[in-house]
């Protein structure tokens, strides 16, 4: 069953507020794959992709991005939407901190509910990043690699794969952070 692009959206914002407090908070993770911290005000979600790129992973035109940042800075966010109009957004992304030194620290966090939401049905994305989990309810990808998590949501053509329009995105936002 698909969710309207109304509740979808709602979604959407709901996991990406409980995801960044988790990894912003007391409970996140202790452990660390990087010591140093990012200093994410200097990061412009909107020029991590392009509307070419964006089109190129989802078969979707998209407009220039629209900036959604949160946090004083804290919390890159932006959206594209579709070149031919709609609310639903062809690709949001999200970039944070986070600690999570593995997939299998991502599951327990998960299993014991850490990050204040049932965040469904997951399975773990290779070949990304140190790991990825594709959250499956949500059509999102989080990207987890060197301190930070990448977050990216995205609607795709009939004919194109939700997980690899996603992981193709997230590699492009990977090589602009280093």
């Amino acid at each position: 069953m698909r969710i309207s692009s109304r509740q979808s959206t709602v979604a959407v914002l709901l996991a990406t507020t409980a995801f960044a407090m988790a990894a912003c908070s007391d409970s996140a993770p202790s452990s660390t794959a990087s010591s140093s911290s990012r200093d994410l005000t200097t990061v412009r979600a909107c020029d991590l992709l392009t509307p070419m790129e964006i089109e190129a992973a989802s078969g979707i035109a998209a407009r220039s991005g629209e900036d959604a940042t949160q946090l004083d800075g804290r919390l890159p966010m932006c959206n594209w939407r579709p070149a031919a109009g709609g609310f639903r957004p062809v690709a949001a992304l999200l970039v944070t901190e986070s600690s999570y030194a593995d997939y299998d620290e991502f599951v327990r966090m998960a299993n014991d509910n850490a990050f204040g939401i049932d965040i469904g049905e997951f399975e773990r994305v290779d070949g990304v990043g140190r790991f990825g989990v594709w959250l499956a309810e949500l059509e999102m990808l989080q990207v987890f690699a060197d301190g930070v998590m990448v977050q990216v949501a995205v609607d795709v053509a009939s004919d194109r794969n939700p997980v690899e329009a996603a992981k193709a995105l997230a590699e492009a936002v990977l090589g602009r952070l280093r």
